[in-house]
């Protein structure tokens, strides 16, 4: 709201927010916490007081907030960025894991079957001392 004066506003602000006093005391408290109501009150000095320099401040100011919005769009774009690459290079470890796991168990389970991959080896009777005794 706009007002050349703080005592406009505050006759302006009254008149959008009356308090009325209501029958049930369970919502009486209600209605004080929404009759006790706060806000801004910016007083310029050394600034015309006119109507379209105060439209003038409303629309810079405006101009301002919505600039500052969309800088932070911006960065909280470039933040989602990292998040999302980060995520799939995550997968893509978790994808490699679970591959090499599986390499893993199919090596020991081709070794543990085939003849050609077994590392013992069984002593031939001949050579073991142990088998010749007569």
């Amino acid at each position: 709201m706009i007002s050349p004066s703080i005592e406009g506003t505050a006759r302006r602000l009254t008149e959008l927010l009356p308090t009325t006093d209501l029958q049930d005391n369970l919502f009486q408290w209600q209605a004080q916490l929404l009759g006790n109501y706060s806000g801004h009150v910016f007083v310029p000095h050394g600034v015309e007081m006119s109507t379209p320099t105060l439209w003038q401040g409303v629309l810079e100011s405006s101009l301002a907030q919505l600039s500052i919005r969309t800088e932070v769009a911006d960065l909280l774009s470039q933040n989602d960025l990292p998040k999302n690459e980060q995520q799939r290079l995550e997968s893509e470890i978790e994808e490699a894991q679970v591959q090499s796991r599986q390499q893993e168990r199919g090596a020991l389970e081709s070794s543990a079957f085939n003849p050609r991959y077994c590392t013992t080896t069984l002593p031939r009777r001949q050579d073991n001392p142990l088998l010749h005794r007569r």
